[in-house]
């Protein structure tokens, strides 16, 4: 199961390498990002919160937004991001029942891709199923692994020496106009 690093880090990176969105949206909604695990309370886990309805419904009212010509719609296009993708990832990592109640089928996708060290040569293993009932999750659920350390490790001073050339470029323009 991704652990709630990826299920932030992923999303938000990829809107902000869009930069369709302020950067102050995309942080004010990073924790959207970790709504469907909820139902890890409430079972059956991946599936009440895992399911397509709730992407839909907010995805719906950003849409209806946009019609009226309300600001708001730009906020839920972000949330109905980051809602559908925490189940989109799951996908990948045990499957997700999208359709419940209606269904309990679980969906998942199996990939890896496998390289011969001798020669160099990808393999990739592609094996997308079903099988009936929600999936077994582990009632151990490890927060912080060492992976997700070295990751924060390496990510943060990056991040940080980002904001800082962008904070200073900021104040540079300031000075340059007041002048």
């Amino acid at each position: 199961m991704p652990s709630f690093t990826i299920h932030l880090l992923i999303p938000a990176l990829l809107l902000l390498a869009a930069r369709r969105f302020p950067d102050k949206m995309v942080f004010a909604l990073l924790p959207l990002t970790l709504v469907p695990d909820l139902d890890f309370f409430i079972p059956p886990h991946r599936a009440l919160l895992h399911s397509i309805f709730l992407p839909l419904a907010v995805g719906a009212l950003a849409w209806h937004w946009r019609r009226r010509g309300d600001a708001r719609w730009e906020w839920a296009m972000v949330a109905t991001f980051y809602i559908a993708s925490h189940p989109f990832m799951d996908l990948f990592a045990g499957g997700v029942v999208p359709l419940w109640p209606l269904s309990d089928q679980t969906f998942f996708i199996d990939l890896e891709v496998l390289i011969d060290t001798r020669t160099l040569q990808p393999t990739p293993i592609f094996e997308p199923g079903t099988v009936s009932g929600v999936p077994e999750v582990s009632p151990v659920y490890e927060f912080f692994s060492p992976l997700e350390a070295a990751m924060a490790a390496l990510t943060l001073p990056v991040a940080a020496f980002f904001a800082w050339r962008r904070a200073r470029r900021v104040k540079r323009e300031i000075v340059i106009v007041a002048e």
